[in-house]
């Protein structure tokens, strides 16, 4: 996997993000044909994470091709995406598997 897939999630959101953003994290869920989407940002000089509401079908999209791509070849599919992006440009992309409680109420 190249992280050169993802760029397009931060061409996509960089853009309207607070031009003092550090830090951006996008969490993919997927299971039993429901997902669902959440964006968060570090802003400098916080350590808290701020939610974020843009990119948001179309970050989707992005993320949900690619899991069509990789899971027929998985043999165990992860059900969770965890894409951290640092504003200097590193990345790093991590996967949880099992039943991601999405839906939990």
């Amino acid at each position: 996997m190249s992280h050169d897939e993802f760029k397009p999630i931060v061409d996509l959101v960089a853009p309207e993000l607070p031009g003092d953003w550090t830090e951006l994290r996008v969490r993919y869920r997927y299971y039993d044909d429901a997902s669902d989407l959440k964006i968060h940002f570090k802003a400098s000089g916080s350590n808290d994470w701020a939610s974020f509401n843009g990119g948001g079908f179309d970050v989707m999209d992005i993320i949900d091709d690619y899991r069509e791509r990789t899971h027929p070849k998985l043999d165990e599919p992860w059900s969770v995406l965890i894409l951290t992006i640092k504003k200097t440009g590193d990345m790093d992309v991590g996967f949880e598997y099992g039943d991601p409680g999405i839906f939990d109420f």
